[in-house]
């Protein structure tokens, strides 16, 4: 039975070894480096530093150093969840949605 509060409109799948994301920019504040949890083609989820208001512009650079390719996206931040240790997960949408051949790229 699928979970009540399961938002996500597209499967979301963990990236392989060499896809990473260099920097997470909002518009107006720098929140530094973040790791990717997962991604879709409408969304993503990150592991940052801090916590960040739902509402939020991100500025996201997404790295696949093996495949020489990168991708800088437009998030809105759906959700902050503070996680044990202090770090938050960042759930956020694409407000332009990666195409199947990008998303491939970094899972694949």
């Amino acid at each position: 039975m699928p979970d009540p509060q399961e938002r996500r409109t597209a499967a979301r799948f963990p990236v392989n070894v060499d896809t990473s994301c260099g920097f997470v920019l909002p518009v107006v504040d720098d929140y530094g480096p973040a790791r990717i949890q997962n991604l879709s083609t409408d969304g993503i989820a990150l592991v940052v530093s801090r916590e960040i208001a739902a509402g939020a512009i991100l500025v996201v650079d997404l790295t696949n150093k093996l495949q020489n390719f990168s991708k800088t996206a437009l998030v809105e931040v759906v959700h902050s969840t503070k996680q044990l240790g202090g770090a938050y997960i960042i759930g956020g949408s694409f407000l332009a949605p990666l195409t199947y051949d990008e998303l491939r790229r970094f899972v694949m």
